[in-house]
């Protein structure tokens, strides 16, 4: 069996609102400049891993 996902507007979506979130939340900017790094939430935010990012954005209302 072969499933395929149309990923494109669901992943710019979520890296919108995280973004969003995160200056909001923060008061601080999202370096964008790292966005296509493989591990943007570390490399553009102050958290030390993706696991720490998405758990923050989870509390924070960022899973909808």
């Amino acid at each position: 069996m072969r499933i395929a996902l149309d990923l494109d507007g669901v992943v710019v979506e979520f890296h919108r609102h995280f973004i969003e979130l995160y200056e909001w939340y923060f008061d601080r900017k999202f370096d964008t400049g790292v966005l296509y790094a493989y591990d943007f939430l570390v490399a553009g935010t102050h958290f030390s891993s993706s696991k720490e990012a998405l758990e923050w954005f989870d509390r924070a209302g960022g899973v909808r």
